[in-house]
């Protein structure tokens, strides 16, 4: 995130008035397909990111403004209580032949 989304928001820290910022730590890489943990960010990744963003925001942000870093959810309580939820898909899939999914 560092090195994209981050940087495309665009404040003058002279001018503007201070913001309120709200991060939000997702967990895009539990989800990415691959089999294993392998391809997943390390704890080492995650801080060195997490700091890297507050360490440019710190630098772009106007004066007095504020980050509300809002942390992981427990992803054992999302399993336990979605793994059985079909979504939008899911039902198109089981009521009609105009969805296919492939597998590669």
């Amino acid at each position: 995130m560092i090195n994209t989304i981050i940087k495309t928001m665009a404040r003058n820290n002279t001018f503007d008035y201070p913001v309120s910022l709200t991060y939000a730590l997702i967990g895009n890489d539990v989800c990415n397909g691959h089999i294993g943990t392998g391809s997943m960010t390390t704890p080492r990744e995650f801080y060195d990111n997490v700091v890297g963003a507050l360490q440019y925001l710190d630098n772009v942000l106007p004066n007095g403004s504020h980050i509300s870093l809002v942390g992981l959810v427990d992803g054992r309580i999302l399993y336990d209580s979605m793994h059985s939820v079909f979504t939008r898909l899911d039902q198109l899939k089981r009521t009609s032949n105009m969805l296919t999914f492939t597998t590669s």
